[in-house]
């Protein structure tokens, strides 16, 4: 599968990060790996067409937080947000 699309993988957890970019690699994805948002925060602006992928639990910044600071730049990325811990509330939160 041929495609522009890259996935910002963001995860702070190394095994879970290793995992999931050799199943969307195996997928026929482009794939970026950063190990916590900072590090994906400094690659803005993006260039071409970008998804991301973030967890929810990070220790600096957290997926909702990395979320609400993509719309604070004005950055229209769509998101899917992946934890092991959530809960309804949290799954609602904006």
């Amino acid at each position: 599968m041929a495609n522009d699309l890259t996935i910002h993988l963001v995860d702070d957890e190394e095994s879970l990060r290793r995992s999931l970019t050799f199943l969307l690699v195996s997928a026929g994805f482009a794939v970026r790996a950063h190990s916590s948002a900072k590090a994906f925060l400094e690659l803005l602006p993006l260039s071409g067409q970008s998804c991301l992928v973030t967890d929810l639990s990070m220790a600096d910044i957290d997926g909702i937080e990395l979320l609400q600071r993509l719309h604070r730049f004005s950055m229209d990325v769509p998101a899917i947000v992946i934890t092991g811990q959530g809960d309804v509330a949290t799954a609602v939160r904006r």
